[in-house]
Order: structure tokens, then sequence, then C-alpha cells
């Protein structure tokens, strides 16, 4: 599959996969789930690289799924919203189950199925001006991965998805991502993951 959504490229044995639709805020729609599901299969698949990075091009990490291609599609009951939603569930559930090492590095907005996307890795890195946030407009999908109440609680769920977005303090406070002055960070893995330990990766954004 041509990438036109997306960006991989290799430092030693780490992946770093962008995702790149700036006049977008890296929405994420159909094409761009496929190619990210591409990606992570030819990660997994090549001994080589040992942890993967996901990141946003621009300003912004990703304000979630494409609502404006869901709006256009549509969709009406259960047959028509379970592929759609299958289709969401199922790449951002696959960073919570890679079988390497996952690092979100995120600056900007990272919002909805993004910010799902971020808690599903094992690490969350953000900078300064990271805003998280999982707003729910009244179209009918309502949140669908879920993973947020299972590592904040219900209560600091129900904060977050009843208040508006909010920026680093509270996820610091939360204990679900590092904060960084500047977002240049170099992110070592624990050795108590199984596999040989990554390369260092020294995260800078200019």
């Amino acid at each position: 599959m041509s990438r036109e959504r997306v960006r991989l490229e290799r430092h030693a044995t780490v992946a770093l996969l962008t995702l790149d639709r700036p006049e977008r805020r890296n929405a994420l729609d159909a094409r761009t789930l496929d190619e990210i599901d591409a990606v992570l299969a030819e990660v997994e698949s090549d001994d080589a690289l040992r942890a993967l990075v996901i990141t946003g091009a621009g300003e912004t990490f990703s304000s979630g799924f494409d609502l404006k291609e869901q709006l256009e599609r549509a969709p009406r009951g259960v047959d028509e919203w379970r592929p759609i939603l299958t289709h969401d569930f199922s790449t951002v559930s696959r960073f919570w189950s890679f079988p390497k090492p996952t690092i979100a590095a995120v600056r900007g907005h990272c919002l909805a199925g993004a910010c799902e996307l971020a808690l599903s890795c094992d690490l969350t890195i953000a900078a300064d001006d990271a805003v998280f946030g999982e707003p729910e407009l009244k179209f009918g999908a309502g949140i669908v991965v879920m993973i947020l109440p299972w590592l904040t609680g219900p209560k600091v769920a129900k904060e977050l998805t009843s208040s508006p977005a909010l920026n680093s303090p509270p996820h610091a406070r939360w204990n679900w991502a590092w904060s960084t002055g500047s977002f240049r960070q170099t992110a070592y893995f624990p050795k108590r993951w199984r596999r040989p330990r990554a390369s260092r990766l020294s995260i800078r954004y200019s």
C-alpha cells in the first residue's frame, strides 16, 4: 500500500510513525487507519526494529477520528456503524497489544480517538503545549475504545469527558503521561520488558 497519510522512518532499531495530514490536524480517516495497520504489520515483522514511536506532523498530534468523513458517509443503524467502529477500535487496540514497546510523542491537541490511541501506547510523552481531551459530539458514535476509565479510574474519566480539553498538569497528576519542557526526551525501555532493549531515541521538536 502506498502511503499518503502517514510516514515511516527508521532510526537504528526504532521506527518513527508520523501521522501526516496537518491540513486536517492529522484526523484519522479510514485511509489513515489502513495505512497505520500496514505500518504496524511491517514494524512487527521486522526483527531489526525493537520499538515504535508515533507522533503527528505539524503542531498537532491528532484531532481524533475524522468526523467529516463519517458525516459524508452518513451511516445509519447497527449494520452500517459496526464495520466503521470495528475498524476504529481494532486499529487503536493494536497499539495496546503490540508485541514491541510503543511510545506516543504528543504535542498540541490529542483528542478523542487520538487520545485513546496515545493512552494505548506503553509510554506517552507530552510537550508543554500538549492538550488532551475526549470531547463528544451529538453524532451517535460515542467513545470507541473506552480505555480511559481503565487507566485513570471512572471519576477522572468522567471529569475528562465532561470538561474542556486539558493541558499538561492534569495528565501529569493522573500519571498517564510524562511531561517535558521543550519536548526533548530520551526514552529508555525498562529492563522488565522481555525483548532486547531498544536503542536510545532522542525525540526533538524545533
